[in-house]
């Protein structure tokens, strides 16, 4: 395959942030599949179930507050993990090259994001868009890229929220 590929996520995300002050939170977060999908082998869009998931750790940069609604940039660093959901609608010699699939990686990656404060440290996540470089061949793919979009809960705990 050797070619730069796309894999686009989307994610429920549940997060715990220690506020080291009132602009950096850092972190650890899980992450499940709400689906994904990837360009794989001679362009063919393939699906991933929901046993995409993702562990890690993020460090959150807060750059903006209005009203109940604070704005974020995101550095991440994570464990991904994939299973073998195939798309059943593909060609039966596609499926016979991608069955058996379950892969695991890490990724680094940047993000940007909007929560609403709900009031005693607890946020709803309501966007998160973020890039990550996934450690060369993950699932046969060689450098890819995934945009992830992700929702979710975080709770905020510590100084300075």
């Amino acid at each position: 395959v050797g070619n730069e590929r796309w894999l686009a996520t989307g994610h429920f995300s549940a997060s715990a942030l220690y506020n080291v002050n009132g602009t950096v939170a850092i972190g650890p977060f899980y992450a499940t599949g709400l689906g994904a999908k990837y360009n794989y082998i001679f362009g063919e869009e393939l699906k991933i179930g929901s046993s995409f998931s993702e562990i890690g750790v993020n460090a959150q940069f807060t750059f903006a507050r209005v009203s109940k609604f604070k704005f974020y940039n995101k550095l991440s660093f994570s464990s991904i993990k994939s299973g073998n959901d195939i798309d059943p609608d593909i060609d039966t010699n596609t499926n016979l090259k991608l069955s058996g699939i379950d892969d695991n990686t890490t990724a680094i990656g940047v993000g940007v994001g909007v929560m609403l404060n709900l009031g005693s440290g607890l946020y709803i996540n309501l966007i998160d868009i973020g890039f990550k470089k996934i450690k060369s061949d993950f699932m046969g793919l060689d450098k890819t890229l995934m945009r992830q979009y992700q929702f979710g809960i975080a709770y905020n705990f510590g100084g300075g929220d």
